[in-house]
């Protein structure tokens, strides 16, 4: 029996012994998650030294991608005739020097005899020059000579009879009708004879003012295959510099319209135009670094500023995310990329891009 009480004592004991130390344990713990916290709320934190990240400036701008000088739309020269193609020498992609022919309009050939037919003219009036100036034909002159011999036979023969006539006038044998109708075919006869030799000396004689006007018809008819030949010049296109064929706009048999005959480019060089709001324009200054994205690219370009605008206007390049950009008002940066990323964008005309253009401190 005392047994049994002292088991029940020992474990009365043991659950005591228990509870104390689980309030004991808890008590701790909530001591750290609870009173650790405020306490050390109030002891000084030591600052730790903040490292400012360097943050780049720039300035943002949508843009284009076309070969340095622009691209260009040859036309052939302005005449009152439609310009159709004859003939097209060059095709896309075909890289042209200054000069060389792109194409040959249909009104070639009718040009080319007009300055064949002025031509011939110039050696007709060089013929009649030197015509002129060896004067009249051998054979004519003997004729006129023979003319003269002839003329003068018969003014002897009259002066012969006007002397007989004469005197038998005096003498009464003839009448006075009849010895005056002997002096007047002698005085007609004289008269011939004069025209005659004037003609022989007209003949003979080379005139300085029929040497000038000949000498003038020659060089008439030479301005007249200088014309000629200008206007044949202008049957045929050809490139204004050095450069690639972006595009062929009109081919054989048709009409020139408004895009002209092809598209052309120094592609060798290409630029990014920048379309810079008015407001940031003036963070933007010649040498500044710029960086060229867009989706098309595999990575960035790069390039420097080469040349700032000089005139605000309307933008070219349309951001689609902006129902206002129509009425932005823009400067047009360009941008000289190096020749890695020249390139790669040479085949990219018109490409849109994102710049960026680094401000410098």
């Amino acid at each position: 029996m005392t047994h049994f009480f002292i088991s029940i004592n020992n474990r009365k004991y043991t659950y005591s012994l228990v509870f104390f130390v689980t309030i004991i344990f808890s008590a701790i713990a909530f001591s750290r998650v609870i009173i650790s916290p405020i306490l050390g709320s109030n002891e000084a934190v030591t600052p730790q030294p903040v490292v400012a990240t360097p943050v780049v400036q720039a300035v943002a701008a949508l843009g284009r991608i076309e070969p340095e000088g622009e691209v260009r739309q040859v036309f052939p020269a302005s005449t009152t005739e439609s310009a159709r193609i004859q003939r097209l020498l060059v095709k896309q992609g075909d890289r042209v020097k200054v000069g060389q022919d792109l194409a040959v309009l249909d009104n070639y050939a009718r040009r080319l005899a007009s300055v064949k037919m002025a031509e011939e003219e110039v050696q007709v009036a060089q013929a009649r020059l030197m015509q002129v100036k060896a004067g009249a034909k051998q054979g004519d002159l003997q004729a006129q000579q023979a003319e003269i011999a002839r003329l003068e036979a018969e003014l002897h023969n009259a002066q012969v009879e006007e002397s007989r006539y004469h005197i038998l006038y005096k003498e009464g044998a003839v009448s006075a009708s009849q010895y005056d109708s002997k002096r007047l075919q002698m005085e007609a006869a004289q008269r011939y004879l004069t025209q005659a030799r004037a003609a022989l000396k007209s003949l003979a004689e080379v005139r300085t003012v029929d040497v000038h006007l000949s000498q003038a018809e020659v060089k008439q008819a030479k301005a007249k295959v200088v014309q000629a030949l200008a206007e044949l010049d202008l049957s045929i296109v050809r490139a204004p510099q050095n450069g690639q064929i972006l595009k062929v706009q009109a081919f054989p048999g048709e009409l020139v319209g408004t895009q002209g005959i092809v598209s052309l480019g120094n592609t060798t060089q290409m630029v990014a135009i920048a379309e810079v709001y008015e407001t940031d324009i003036r963070k933007v200054h010649l040498g500044q670094t710029a960086t060229i994205t867009s989706p098309s690219l595999t990575k960035p370009l790069s390039g420097k500023v080469s040349q700032v605008g000089l005139e605000i206007g309307s933008r070219n390049v349309l951001d689609t995310d902006s129902p206002t950009n129509v009425d932005t008002r823009v400067v047009e940066v360009k941008i000289l990329l190096n020749q890695e990323s020249s390139r790669r964008v040479a085949g990219m005309t018109n490409l849109k891009v994102d710049v960026s253009i680094e401000m410098k401190d």
